[in-house]
């Protein structure tokens, strides 16, 4: 669940998944968000089969993340994702790129590859895939404490609260 733009890597997600589905065609692959301004989405998705594919927005990214099995962020970089601490705080396992992983507090379970490598990322996958009940009994454990810690609404909270001290400190 991201936008899809150049700095997400999408071409290392396409790769991967292909990868993947040679191992096992069973296996569906959807990116939710929508293309940044002035990216052609067209380029990749062109000759993509249907079990992996650019769904586009939601109008319930909550549902969307519920219902995924992993989440596979591809980007090579990434200052800090809520999307990833928000698959974190319902308990889904998080395959990510070694740099990602590093901006990822400490009790966020998750499972890396080398940004950029689709070889990789599809390694970091299989090990995920292949120890699936495992992955998720960890991610599941987790979530609590990243709820509790990371979660929007602990950060609207926050938010909330720096708000009342600044305005009430002015007054």
């Amino acid at each position: 669940m991201a936008r899809v733009a150049h700095q997400k890597d999408p071409k290392t997600w396409v790769r991967a998944a292909e990868i993947i589905r040679t191992h096992d065609d069973r296996i569906r692959f959807t990116w939710w968000g929508p293309a940044a301004d002035g990216f052609e989405l067209d380029e990749i998705q062109g000759s993509l089969s249907s079990d992996i594919q650019f769904a586009g927005s939601s109008k319930s990214p909550g549902e969307v993340l519920e219902a995924a099995d992993v989440l596979f962020h591809s980007a090579v970089s990434e200052a800090q994702s809520i999307g990833l601490l928000e698959a974190a705080s319902i308990g889904i396992p998080i395959v990510c790129s070694l740099r990602v992983s590093e901006t990822l507090p400490a009790s966020v379970p998750r499972t890396t590859f080398a940004g950029g490598d689709a070889e990789s990322a599809a390694t970091a996958l299989l090990a995920v895939l292949a120890h699936y009940p495992d992955r998720c009994e960890d991610a599941r454990l987790a979530a609590p404490v990243v709820r509790k810690d990371f979660s929007i609404s602990r950060t609207t909270d926050a938010y909330e609260n720096l708000l009342s001290e600044v305005t009430g400190a002015r007054q």
